[in-house]
């Protein structure tokens, strides 16, 4: 006899709704053997999926969430102070090593960076 319980746990539920359910599953696929030997038993509750409301954005040069986005000539997107840092260090960008200066990149406004 092989029974397969999927079941999804949600909030607000408590432990014991959860266990009482498929005690209740395996009690009554038992009373009956030779229906169960037959079949497998599933039970597939629905998934909620949280969705984000806005994308998350990342600079590359820290790894942290975007912080005042500027954007370089060359089109790639930072912090605004990691890529000031990244111009005095080296003058070049980041990402594709393009020769920058301090006039080679501008602020972006990107709705899930504003606060």
């Amino acid at each position: 006899m092989s029974i397969l319980v999927c079941v999804a746990f949600f909030p607000g539920d408590t432990p014991n709704e959860l266990v009482n359910t498929v005690l209740s599953l395996a009690i009554n696929s038992s009373d009956d053997h030779s229906k169960a030997s037959n079949s497998n038993l599933a039970i597939h509750a629905p998934v909620k999926e949280e969705v984000s409301e806005e994308p998350k954005f990342s600079c590359p040069f820290c790894f942290e969430e975007l912080v005042d986005a500027a954007s370089t000539i060359c089109g790639h997107i930072f912090c605004h102070k990691c890529i000031e840092f990244s111009i005095q260090a080296q003058s070049r960008c980041p990402s594709c090593w393009r020769g920058l200066t301090m006039n080679s990149f501008h602020r972006v406004y990107l709705p899930a960076t504003m606060d």
